[in-house]
């Protein structure tokens, strides 16, 4: 169910094979004609934009959906995400609250895991670099930062502006399914499989953090040969981690001095890695290191 309260409350009900629209708070409910002749008659997702309600996309396992006149008529878009003969099970659509035009889309397992468009679904894309190899379930925005979390069958992955790439946003969440994202009173909470409800600040409440704190470290030389210093500005307790592009951990260690020296030997050599520093298993850092040699 998909609700949005307005100057109206328009709301979206999807019963896997029609869509229902109410804009009486459900006292009454019409049904939505998406398509007469539906190669693949199940949705999967529905999402209506909280900036203007007239925008909405639904998508089934093969086909993206989307309307401009709050559900009246639909338009096969499809076409327009194909990038060559990739398997497709879209599986999740967000629109972006602050922008109708920014929306997301996960296909599964599919080798090409995350579309987007940023112009309305007129052109579209995917980034797939550094998620690992497998599936992509949910998809939710942060609204301070404009970044994106993706929700996997292995944790959760975050990307914004300042990245090329995704990265792994654990910040004490265990490496678990992660089944729906929802960012709820400044907080990101994701529903697992079997683990229960987790909750986290933002990201870019942590990045707020770092510069509060004045707690951020000095990575250098980066990129490096064979050693990178990390220096931090006290000697309290904190967790340095590093993980592959492919989200593995790959280096763990408890560090209580106010510098730590990283060999590349004791990653798997030369590469890009990302790395997290943590404070009380709070994530207050996080960057990207290269390994040459």
């Amino acid at each position: 169910l998909k609700r949005l309260e307005k100057e109206f409350r328009l709301s979206l009900f999807n019963t896997l094979e029609n869509i229902w629209v109410s804009t009486d708070a459900g006292n009454s409910w019409s049904k939505k004609t998406v398509r007469s002749y539906p190669s693949d008659p199940l949705f999967n997702g529905i999402d209506i934009s909280t900036k203007n309600p007239n925008v909405l996309y639904a998508i089934t396992g093969s086909e993206v959906l989307q309307s401009y006149n709050g559900g009246n008529n639909w338009y096969d878009i499809t076409s327009a995400l194909y990038f060559g003969p990739v398997s497709k099970k879209y599986s999740y659509v967000k629109i972006a609250p602050w922008d109708e035009n920014i929306v997301f889309i996960a296909n599964g397992n599919s080798s090409h895991k995350v579309y987007y468009t940023t112009d309305g679904g007129t052109s579209w894309n995917y980034i797939n670099t550094g998620l690992p190899d497998i599936y992509v379930n949910c998809i939710e925005y942060d609204p301070v930062s404009k970044g994106v979390y993706a929700g996997t069958d292995l944790g959760i992955y975050y990307l914004d502006s300042t990245f090329s790439q995704w990265i792994p946003f654990y910040n004490g969440l265990p490496n678990v399914g992660v089944s729906e994202l929802e960012v709820v009173n400044g907080k990101l909470r994701a529903a697992t499989y079997g683990r229960g409800v987790w909750e986290s600040d933002l990201y870019s409440s942590l990045v707020t953090k770092i510069i509060e704190n004045n707690s951020s470290a000095k990575v250098f030389p980066n990129p490096a040969d064979y050693f990178i210093t990390f220096s931090f500005v006290d000697n309290s307790p904190k967790k340095l981690r590093v993980y592959s592009l492919e989200g593995k951990l790959v280096f763990e260690k408890d560090i209580i001095s106010s510098e730590f020296l990283l060999d590349s030997k004791d990653l798997s050599g030369a590469g890009t890695y990302i790395y997290e520093v943590l404070y009380d298993n709070s994530r207050i850092e996080t960057g990207k290191i290269v390994f040459l040699r």
